[in-house]
């Protein structure tokens, strides 16, 4: 038994390129043919996955102003300290009313998808149109309208049969509603518009919202979501500084360090590819 193992392997060993050529050879179309279903997998992953960023921002919390330091002392006395002045901005901007705020002021009760022959995506700000609510009968729950495009210029809703055209005012059991032309964009065939109310849509932000001391000692904080959109990521966490900081007096504790937060690209296709195929709306 030893023996013919030895001697396999002093044959091995004793073979050219040439022979390990043509003893492998026979393979090589196997070969080709899993790289190439392995490259087809990828592709297909990527062109039909939605991507998903990263986005944070960074803000600090001063415990100690010039010349207060008898106040500070009286501060650590009554209990605030600094590092519950940290924990309790950390549980304010996790907070529902904080995002509320945000909320209202990047209108993100209502949300744009533009729908794709395979997926839909968040076209954020990048649609060809946006959406003016004149009255909305039940604002307690949530509601989707699909929009769904004839020509350049008209357009119909929940496939209904009526066209309507950009700037008419339309009714249905909805609510009041108009759409607005926004020239910028191209107008693809498909959309879905959905409203959420601003406590709901508040509550689902918020908790995407994760806030972490950066390090140990600093005050700063790290604000981060992950959205799959980057321009809405980043719109929410600068507002969501702004507003803190805004709600703040000229003399208080906490300073925004980013005006612009950051991007982190998680996976998918790099934000300039995204940017341009989600103005196409990826069909």
């Amino acid at each position: 038994m030893e023996e013919t193992v030895n001697t396999s392997k002093s044959e091995l060993w004793n073979l050219s390129l040439r022979d390990i050529f043509y003893k492998y050879v026979r393979f090589l179309p196997l070969f080709v043919l899993s790289v190439a279903f392995a490259l087809l997998i990828a592709y297909l992953y990527l062109r039909y996955t939605i991507p998903i960023y990263s986005v944070s921002g960074s803000m600090l919390v001063r415990s100690e102003q010039p010349g207060s330091q008898r106040n500070n002392e009286l501060e650590d006395l009554i209990g605030g300290n600094r590092t519950s002045n940290i924990q309790n901005e950390i549980e304010v901007l996790k907070s529902r009313p904080l995002m509320q705020r945000v909320v209202d002021s990047l209108d993100l009760e209502f949300s744009y998808s533009a729908k794709g022959k395979i997926k839909t995506v968040n076209v954020y700000k990048q649609g060809p149109f946006i959406i003016e609510s004149l009255e909305i009968f039940d604002t307690t729950r949530s509601f989707t309208l699909k929009i769904k495009f004839q020509n350049e210029r008209e357009f119909r809703i929940n496939d209904e049969k009526t066209s309507f055209l950009f700037g008419q005012v339309f009714r249905n059991n909805l609510g009041v509603f108009r759409l607005i032309r926004n020239p910028l964009f191209s107008i693809s065939k498909e959309y879905s518009v959905t409203w959420t109310p601003t406590y709901t849509a508040a509550s689902q932000y918020a908790g995407a919202i994760q806030v972490n001391l950066k390090s140990v000692g600093t005050g700063i904080l790290f604000i981060a979501m992950r959205t799959t959109n980057s321009r809405m990521g980043a719109d929410i966490i600068n507002k969501l500084i702004r507003s803190r900081t805004s709600s703040i007096p000229s003399n208080g504790k906490i300073t925004s360090l980013m005006e612009n937060p950051s991007l982190i690209f998680i996976w998918g296709r790099s934000p300039t590819q995204t940017s341009r195929l989600m103005s196409k709306h990826l069909n």
